[in-house]
């Protein structure tokens, strides 16, 4: 593994809200907790200079989410400014043009993701209500449609292969999902769950407890199960059954004895990787068809090698100030936790598969700290990533 980790002015390391990569891993996008967006450029495992690039900076607030799309190598960035934009790489490699997306909401943005077509993306937001936006060609400007059946606010959106099914989690511990299909945009939705007809478009179709504050949810990659982390340490599972809606007798979940898990990651079909105020991601899966606890991949063994420290780091000079004028110590105490994120993380985001396995993931957390994992090398380390 390898981390870089930025800092402000004064050394003191800057936490990261929320980051993205683009198709090839070359470019970096991420919000060091503020209304900026800092692209930086990545090499071969290495960041050539971790200052960046770039700075986008038409947001007021805070930065919540991004999302990047390999496709058209489009970024979508949301705010508590109750804002989104669209941003569209130019002829030069610096130069970004944004689009404001017209939300139509009072409320904090707090998440956003592509559709994998990429034609339309989801915005959760505090405001009790998920837009759906898309590209209106007649008005050139990126519209939204709402659907408001909801009772808190929404945290986490996530959707389905057939880019129609949208699951969407919430702070009333309860799982909704929405069928989001666009006139113009999409096909006739599918028929889902037995049901005589397709759903109406922006609909809630199904909706289930899940006995806990829901911090993010993600489809399997082939779309037959959903996972959650909800603020109960524990992850859920569902199995999504064809001939019915699901319900709250369909969900397992696993729990751990650390802190609350808020980011997920599926590794395949059978494997979900999550982190969060538990710095230590930790695997989960699924044996002889129920779901158990694998193994915490951040372990002396994997680290036997040692972090590849890069980019701006708290210098010496200011841990001794600290310790002295803080604590009163003469010299710098070697504390802390041994994992190499120091803090929750915020964020996590797939780097790259080899087929249907995911083989490397990044992470960001409130330390500043950006991670790489190698999970192949984790593993050989481990031995399995299996208890």
């Amino acid at each position: 593994m390898s981390f870089s980790q930025i800092a402000l002015n004064n050394g003191r390391p800057q936490p990261i809200t929320c980051h993205a990569w683009n198709a090839d891993q070359t470019l970096l996008a991420f919000c060091p907790n503020n209304n900026e967006i800092h692209i930086v450029k990545h090499n071969a495992g290495k960041f050539e200079e971790f200052e960046p690039k770039c700075i986008l900076k038409e947001h007021d607030g805070v930065v919540t989410s991004l999302a990047w799309g390999h496709k058209y190598n489009r970024i979508i960035s949301c705010s508590q400014d109750r804002n989104a934009f669209v941003w569209q790489q130019g002829s030069q490699q610096n130069q970004w043009t944004p689009m404001l997306v017209f939300l139509r909401i009072n409320r904090a943005a707090t998440h956003v993701k592509w559709s994998h077509n990429e034609l339309k993306f989801a915005v959760a937001t505090g405001q009790k209500l998920v837009c759906v936006c898309y590209f209106d060609e007649e008005q050139d400007f990126w519209v939204s449609k709402q659907s408001e059946a909801f009772e808190s606010t929404i945290t986490s959106v996530d959707w389905h292969p057939n880019d129609t099914l949208i699951a969407i989690g919430g702070t009333n511990n309860v799982i909704r999902m929405v069928c989001s299909a666009i006139k113009g945009v999409d096909k006739k939705p599918p028929i889902m769950f037995g049901a005589e007809k397709s759903p109406k478009p922006m609909h809630v179709i199904a909706a289930f407890p899940v006995g806990g504050w829901i911090h993010n949810v993600a489809f399997s990659p082939s779309g037959n199960q959903l996972a959650f982390a909800t603020h109960d340490s524990s992850l859920g599972f569902i199995t999504l059954p064809s001939d019915r809606v699901p319900d709250a007798s369909d969900v397992t979940k696993v729990y751990i004895k650390g802190l609350a898990l808020t980011r997920l990651l599926w590794l395949n079909e059978d494997s979900v990787i999550a982190g969060g105020h538990e710095p230590n991601p930790t695997t989960f899966h699924r044996s002889g068809g129920k779901w158990v606890l694998g193994k915490a991949i951040d372990t002396a063994e994997t680290r036997s090698s040692g972090p590849q420290r890069r980019g701006s780091m708290m210098s010496n000079a200011f841990q001794k100030f600290e310790a002295q004028s803080g604590r009163g110590e003469a010299t710098v105490a070697k504390k802390g936790v041994e994992t190499l994120h120091q803090n929750a993380i915020t964020d996590m985001c797939v780097m790259s598969r080899n087929g249907a396995e995911v083989t490397k993931i990044s992470s960001v957390g409130l330390d500043g700290r950006l991670v790489i994992w190698d999970l192949q090398s984790v593993e050989s380390k481990l031995g399995s990533l299996k208890l």
